[in-house]
């Protein structure tokens, strides 16, 4: 029992580490284009070249993010019991802790 309840917080963990990563990362490109935009248009008065550029990339990256949080999630909820929420095994058919058969 002992080995299920450290993989259920491996599991969890691992989850909350990957949309923490892909969030900052999402942040960090934001900013970094926003800066980029200023000085562009400060310098050189092309922003709305770059804003033309640089939007779709921020967009493409966001749709990745969501993705990759979407699947993190659905590879969770296929170790999840759907009964009494236990994380299992990834080899389980049935839940160790209350028998249910899972997915």
């Amino acid at each position: 029992m002992k080995h299920s309840s450290l993989n259920q917080n491996e599991t969890i963990k691992d989850l909350r580490d990957s949309i923490n990563l892909s969030l900052k990362l999402f942040l960090l490109l934001s900013i970094f284009i926003i800066i980029f935009v200023l000085i562009t248009h400060v310098i050189f008065s092309l922003e709305l070249f770059f804003l033309l550029i640089f939007i779709p990339i921020l967009g493409i990256f966001f749709g990745i993010s969501i993705i990759n949080i979407k699947g993190e999630i659905r590879r969770i909820r296929k170790y999840l019991c759907s009964k009494c929420n236990f994380v299992n095994d990834e080899d389980a058919k049935y839940c160790k802790k209350c028998g249910t058969k899972l997915n």
